[in-house]
């Protein structure tokens, strides 16, 4: 299984690393405080043969710049599922 970061090329405030692998139902992975997208390394494989699995990095971590004035929690996961989101419309579980 090769994966390879993405970027939101329409990102107003930097840029958005995530992984997308697999096909299916969209999954959103994103890390806690200070995780990036690659703590979810050993579960993508599980996950990927059944659902589109989408493991993303939160601003100012991983791949993903930042401005280093980010924003509230809230804000930063609304920015990072708009960056996944293109591909299809993800749905909240």
């Amino acid at each position: 299984m090769a994966m390879q970061a993405r970027f939101d090329p329409a990102a107003e405030a930097g840029r958005i690393a995530f992984d997308r692998v697999g096909n299916g139902e969209p999954v959103l992975l994103i890390s806690g405080f200070p995780q990036t997208r690659r703590s979810w390394n050993r579960l993508i494989p599980l996950l990927s043969s059944d659902y589109e699995t989408i493991a993303a990095d939160l601003p100012s971590f991983g791949d993903s710049s930042g401005s280093g004035d980010d924003g509230e929690c809230g804000e930063n996961l609304s920015r990072v599922r708009g960056a996944v989101r293109p591909a299809h419309s993800c749905r909240r579980a």
